[in-house]
C-alpha cells in the first residue's frame, strides 16, 4: 500500500493538509492500466483505469480558507476508477463508489459547523469533469446515512440535531443545477428557528454565509435556481422551537413529537406535493394538518385541526393590539388554511 501521508503531501500545493495516518491499497486482483489514446481527428490523450481502489485514513484535516473538513476514520472504497485526459479537459468515472467516515466535521467560513458520529455515503456512478470552465459533477444511485448529526451556527448556537437521517436514490447534476432522491427519512431530531430583530430568518442567512465575491466580466453567473425533488419524505419523532425575536419579549412557539408525511416535493414543478402532519404544541395541545402544497411558490390549500392548543402562546401579538392578559385557557377548532390562492386572497384562514 502506499502511505496516506505521501499523497497529503502532494496535495499540500492545493489545500492545507494535516498528513494523515493510513494507506491506500488496491486488492489483491487490482487492475491498473496507463496509457495513450486518440479520438477520430487524431488527438492524443491519457487514459487511467484501476480496479478497486481502497483509500484508508485516520486523523485527517483539509482547510481551503476559512473552510474545513476534519475525520477521524475514513474508508473510501470503489469498483473502478477510470480516468481521460485530452487537450484541457479531464474526465473521471467511479462506479460504486462508497465512504465510511466517522467523526466528521465541517466548518464552513467560521459561520457553520456541522459534525456526525458515522456518516455512510455511495453511490452506484459518479462523473467529474475538469473542463476549462466550472468542475462538472454528476452522480446517479446516491444513499446516503447519518447518525448523530448536530449543526452549529453563529456563536455555537445549535441549529440541528439529527438522531438518524437517510437518502436512497439519490441523483445529483451541479450543472443542471439539480439534486432528486426517492427517498429521504429523518427520525429523532431537533431545529432551532427564530426571526431576528432585523426580521431576517436566522437558516436563510446560515446557508447563505459570508456574500459572495462579484463575478468578473469574463465569468457571467448564473441564474438558474436549484431544483429540489424528492419522491418520499417521512419525518419522526422531530421537534421545532421557533422564536419572534423582532417583539420584546421574543414571541416562542414549539412543536414536539412531529410526525410527517410528504409526497411529491418538487421546487420546480406547479404540481403541489402532498402533505399529512402531525405534532403536539410545546405549551399543549396538538395540531394536524392534511393537504397540497406548492414547493414552488408556496400556494397552500390545508385542512387544520387544533385540539386543546394554550392561547398564552399567543399573547405577544394580542398585546399589540389591547391590554389584554391571558392567565389561561385553550382553543380546539377545525378549518381550512388557504394561503396564495389562485383568487389572489393572498392568506386566509376559515374555519368550519
Amino acid at each position: 500500500g502506499v502511505k496516506a501521508a505521501t499523497l497529503a503531501r502532494g496535495l499540500a500545493r492545493l489545500v492545507t493538509i494535516e498528513p494523515p495516518a493510513g494507506d491506500i491499497d488496491f486488492s489483491s486482483n487490482y487492475a491498473l492500466a496507463l496509457g495513450q489514446e486518440g479520438d477520430a481527428a487524431g488527438t492524443a490523450g491519457m487514459r487511467l483505469a484501476l480496479d478497486t481502489p481502497k483509500l484508508t485514513m485516520a486523523g485527517l484535516r483539509i482547510e481551503q480558507g476559512s473552510d474545513a473538513l476534519a475525520l477521524a476514520n475514513a474508508v473510501i472504497g470503489a469498483a473502478s476508477v477510470s480516468a481521460k485526459a485530452a487537450g484541457n479537459r479531464v474526465d473521471v468515472v467511479i462506479d460504486d463508489a462508497r465512504a465510511e467516515l466517522s467523526d466528521a466535521v465541517v466548518q464552513r467560513a467560521s459561520t457553520a459547523q456541522a459534525s456526525a458520529s458515522t456518516a455512510n455515503l455511495g453511490a452506484a456512478s459518479l462523473q467529474l469533469a475538469f473542463p476549462d470552465g466550472p468542475v462538472e459533477v454528476s452522480g446517479k444511485g446516491i444513499a446516503a446515512a447519518l447518525t448523530d448529526a448536530v449543526v452549529h451556527g453563529p456563536a455555537d448556537a445549535e441549529l440541528l440535531q439529527l438522531g438518524n437521517a437517510s437518502l436512497t436514490g439519490g441523483v445529483i447534476s451541479l450543472q443542471e443545477r439539480m439534486a432528486a432522491a426517492e427517498k429521504v427519512v429523518i427520525a429523532k431530531g431537533k431545529a432551532a428557528t427564530w426571526i431576528d430583530a432585523q426580521g431576517a430568518f436566522n437558516w436563510l442567512s446560515l446557508l447563505r454565509g459570508e456574500a459572495a465575491p462579484e463575478p468578473s466580466s469574463s465569468e457571467p453567473a448564473s441564474s438558474a435556481a436549484w431544483r429540489l425533488a424528492l419522491k418520499s419524505v417521512e419525518v419522526d419523532e422531530f421537534g421545532v422551537d421557533f422564536a419572534d425575536r423582532r417583539r420584546t419579549p421574543a414571541a416562542a412557539f414549539g412543536l414536539e413529537a412531529i410526525r410527517a408525511r410528504i409526497v411529491g416535493l418538487d421546487t420546480a414543478s406547479a404540481a403541489p406535493m402532498q402533505v399529512v402532519l402531525k405534532a403536539r404544541a410545546a405549551g399543549g395541545g396538538n395540531i394536524e394538518a392534511d393537504g397540497q402544497v406548492r414547493a414552488d411558490n408556496g400556494q397552500a390549500d390545508l385542512k387544520i385541526k387544533l385540539s386543546g392548543i394554550a392561547l398564552a402562546q399567543a399573547q405577544p401579538y394580542l398585546s399589540d393590539f389591547a391590554l389584554l392578559r391571558l392567565a389561561s385557557g385553550a382553543m380546539s377548532a377545525e378549518g381550512r388554511l388557504r394561503y396564495g390562492d389562485e383568487a389572489g386572497a393572498g392568506a386566509k384562514l376559515a374555519y368550519g
